[in-house]
């Protein structure tokens, strides 16, 4: 149950099926999604180093995780901060394969300002685009934008949702006051800061994945 590091199985093989202490009927689970009875649509809860050189890793890592030069390497040719490798983790939170694939369009939000004990209401398209109908995690993260040392983003909330294959589902959620909540570094206290936020969303927690749109506190 611990999160190993195998760069080699990632280079080499296409897909990778996990389950720990499944229990009793761990071996009719396994054998469902290997003949196709069931489509797989489990997400990661932890992130996958790339080495134990990579560690810690985790995804809301603050600015400073990520190295100081911003020059990784590559096994022929050395970096600066990760001298043989990448920073990122080899599988990212919230990462997850299924026997189809889902598209993101441009989110909707209600409003583009977020005032005093409001709300904001993000609908988001997803479409599955296999042969096979299937479930997807859509998860929505967020950042406050002024704050260069806090964690990269934060997950604010997510959805199973059975999408049937070539059909389009409006996921729908509500960001509310306590959800902008942020760590004020002068007053050492978690608060709703004024200021604007960047909305994160998609099916993992790899921001090179996600889509994205702005919105601003007041």
């Amino acid at each position: 149950g611990k999160p190993f590091a195998r760069p080699w199985v990632k280079r080499h093989v296409p897909a990778i099926l996990v389950q720990w202490y499944p229990g009793e009927q761990g071996g009719y689970a396994l054998y469902d999604i290997l003949f196709g009875k069931v489509n797989p649509s489990g997400k990661l809860n932890y992130s996958f180093p790339q080495s134990t050189g990579n560690m810690p890793c985790y995804y809301n890592h603050l600015p400073t995780d990520r190295g100081f030069y911003h020059q990784p390497g590559q096994p022929n040719r050395p970096g600066r901060d990760y001298v043989f490798e990448t920073p990122g983790p080899l599988w990212a939170f919230g990462h997850g394969l299924s026997y189809t694939t889902f598209e993101y369009g441009n989110a909707i939000v209600s409003s583009n300002t977020l005032d005093d004990d409001d709300e904001i209401k993000l609908t988001i398209p997803v479409k599955n685009t296999g042969n096979m109908d299937g479930d997807e995690v859509v998860q929505v993260y967020l950042k406050y934008n002024a704050d260069k040392e806090g964690p990269s983003h934060a997950l604010r909330g997510f959805k199973r949702v059975n999408i049937s294959k070539g059909e389009t589902q409006n996921v729908e959620f509500t960001l509310e006051d306590d959800d902008f909540e942020w760590f004020d570094t002068q007053n050492n206290t978690m608060d709703t800061l004024e200021g604007e936020y960047t909305i994160y969303y998609g099916g993992t927690s790899d921001i090179s994945k996600l889509k994205k749109l702005t919105v601003e506190v007041k």
